[in-house]
């Protein structure tokens, strides 16, 4: 277990130690195990787990991807289901998981991804985990929650951000699909230091781009980062509060004056 700690940042520690207590409990018991919702990164650490055992291990977007009600919109935040090798594929009620519609007079004032999460996880009181993503149009928001706790968040979530709010259980079928910007762009950096490609990407001063991280408002791989000077690698993802995301895509080798030319793609977004 040591060997396997060192491939993984120390913050994912104590998830690590979750998972694997997962793990151990269907290998002995030989039952199902279904999680909470997970970001990419967590979902991958777990597979990367299960996948060191005789196991299976299946997600409700792979699900959902694979069936009649395959969807159109984007899905980041997963259930998982640990199974035995003996196990059947899970039906999407295994998953537990609901999807919620919420309507509000988007007329007079429109609600935002983190005015929605904050009143569902302020409200209720409950983990982050237990809701997925949420996508929001102009006129219209849903989201995903673990279907045991929807007569909580039925009862406990009547406004949010001042404005009246009524939650209905939708079908998977009625999903919508958030209004997503991406735009592709190549940056010119001395090096892939996180700072330097924020302050290339957002055309701000470094020590602003500084200031940002430091102030915890970036993220990088779904990890909150406070190391200006982390080394980036190509994949990385990197999500700014108030700004959406970076994904650095491509090497495209130095310049003349040795200068790494990087492919980026930034994505604008009503998702975190």
């Amino acid at each position: 277990m040591a060997n396997l700690y060192q491939h993984f940042g120390a913050e994912e520690s104590a998830f690590i130690d979750q998972a694997s207590s997962w793990i151990k409990q269907v290998e002995d018991r030989n039952v199902a195990h279904a999680t909470y919702f997970w970001n990419p990164r967590e979902f991958w650490i777990l597979e990367t787990l299960v996948n060191r055992a005789d196991l299976q291990l299946f997600s409700s977007a792979s699900w959902l991807t694979g069936n009649e009600e395959s969807l159109s919109a984007e899905v980041e935040y997963v259930k998982a289901i640990i199974a035995p090798l003996s196990a059947d594929r899970p039906e999407w009620a295994d998953f537990d998981i609901a999807l919620l519609q919420i309507d509000y007079a988007s007329k007079f004032k429109a609600i935002t991804h983190s005015q929605i999460l904050g009143t569902f996880l302020g409200e209720t009181g409950l983990d982050r985990r237990e809701i997925g993503d949420i996508f929001v149009t102009d006129d219209k928001a849903q989201i995903f929650v673990t279907a045991r706790l929807v007569p909580v968040f039925l009862s406990d979530v009547t406004k949010i951000s001042g404005l009246n709010v009524r939650l209905i259980e939708v079908p998977i079928s009625a999903l919508i699909e958030s209004s997503t910007t991406k735009t592709n762009s190549v940056l010119l950096v001395s090096s892939l230091r996180l700072d330097k490609i924020l302050s290339a990407a957002l055309r701000i001063p470094r020590n602003l781009a500084v200031n940002m991280i430091q102030s915890k408002k970036v993220k990088v791989n779904y990890q909150a980062i406070s190391r200006n000077d982390l080394q980036l690698s190509i994949q990385d993802l990197i999500s700014i509060r108030g700004f959406g995301r970076i994904r650095l895509m491509a090497d495209l080798g130095k310049t003349k004056k040795d200068k790494e030319k990087i492919e980026i793609e930034q994505i604008s977004n009503h998702k975190k």
